[in-house]
């Protein structure tokens, strides 16, 4: 497995700068995802185009999350999640998955 750091602005690549600012402009925070995308500047600026590209479309809010529940994006950082064992934002910590069949 292709290990991924958790960057901030200070450790990332110099590439990655202009990026993680875009990111927290964007989402009035930097997520995790992005911390651990910084590993690989590409890979940032490429969720993050596609983002603002797909925003620029005449789909509803809710229609665009349809469709990047089956668009290319959503696995960009789903795999980058799962690859990098990113931590769930504080922000959503109130949206984690609980198994409804474990026991508590």
């Amino acid at each position: 497995m292709v290990p991924f750091s958790s960057h901030d602005h200070e450790s990332a690549p110099d590439e990655a700068g202009p990026w993680l600012e875009a990111a927290e402009r964007e989402f009035g925070m930097l997520p995790n995802l992005a911390h651990k995308m910084a590993t690989a500047p590409a890979l940032l600026e490429a969720y993050l185009t596609l983002g603002t590209i797909f925003d620029k479309t005449s789909f509803s809010p809710q229609e665009r999350q349809v469709v990047l529940l089956a668009v290319g994006m959503k696995t960009l950082s789903n795999d980058t999640n799962h690859l990098a064992n990113t931590p769930l934002d504080e922000a959503f910590a109130h949206r984690a998955w609980q198994n409804p069949r474990s026991s508590t």
